[in-house]
């Protein structure tokens, strides 16, 4: 299934907000873009985090910290099971 121009913006406008979310250093605004069922693989850690609790910890006690700001240098966006996965 291919992707339109309009959906792929989209999609990379979801990164955009999560940063803004990051670099505010405000851990609850970040959570609040996870799904209630998400699975957050850390960067910083070994340890999945499965629920808000563990993901808000994570981004406040670990990686918040060190002041963090992401940049997709190179974006592939695709529909996997009526899902879009953004990879870079």
């Amino acid at each position: 299934m291919s992707v339109s121009q309009n959906t792929v913006a989209e999609i990379e406008g979801l990164f955009s907000e999560w940063n803004k979310a990051l670099v505010s250093g405000d851990p609850d605004k970040v959570v609040r873009l996870y799904a209630t069922n998400a699975i957050l693989i850390p960067t910083l850690s070994n340890k999945p985090r499965t629920s808000h609790a563990e993901i808000r910890d994570y981004f406040a006690q670990t990686f918040m910290p060190r002041g963090p700001s992401g940049t997709i240098v190179k974006a592939y966006v695709r529909v996997v099971v009526g899902q879009f996965e953004l990879c870079g």
